[in-house]
């Protein structure tokens, strides 16, 4: 399966489909137009069209646009959780969407306690790391 070189591409075929198609066809049309440019097999294209056309309006290719410019880069969350002098936890989730329409997702994990004792204070830390590969997928950049 292949996917749209970027943004503007997937763009150009919605603004298309709903120059030329009613819009009780375009669903149709644009299943077909995924299947045989780009490959997809037939769930495939049923879920990327239930996807961007989830409102089948006029506007939706410029919503698609926009909306898919808002989320473009890297978006970070966290957590901590513990207490003072005795064990901690760190989490660190990352997301990165790019213009080619693929994403990224990383997951973090730091665990670290501290011993204190009368005569000696002892720390260890713990990385684990759980990464999802890149996919392509279809980003949900609807409005």
């Amino acid at each position: 399966m292949e996917n749209f070189r970027d943004l503007a591409a997937l763009r150009g075929l919605l603004r298309s489909t709903y120059e030329k198609c009613p819009t009780e066809e375009r669903h149709a049309a644009l299943v077909y137009a995924l299947k045989k440019e780009l490959g997809f097999t037939e769930a495939q294209a049923e879920l990327y069209t239930s996807t961007v056309l989830s409102q089948n309006a006029e506007d939706s290719a410029d919503c698609v646009m926009t909306n898919g410019m808002r989320v473009m880069g890297s978006w970070v969350r966290g957590e901590q959780e513990g207490n003072v002098g005795g064990w901690l936890s760190t989490m660190k989730e990352t997301w990165q969407f790019s213009i080619d329409l693929t994403c990224g997702h990383k997951i973090e994990r730091y665990d670290s306690g501290i011993t204190i004792g009368s005569f000696f204070q002892s720390s260890y830390s713990r990385p684990k790391m759980n990464l999802e590969p890149w996919h392509l997928s279809p980003v949900r950049y609807y409005t």
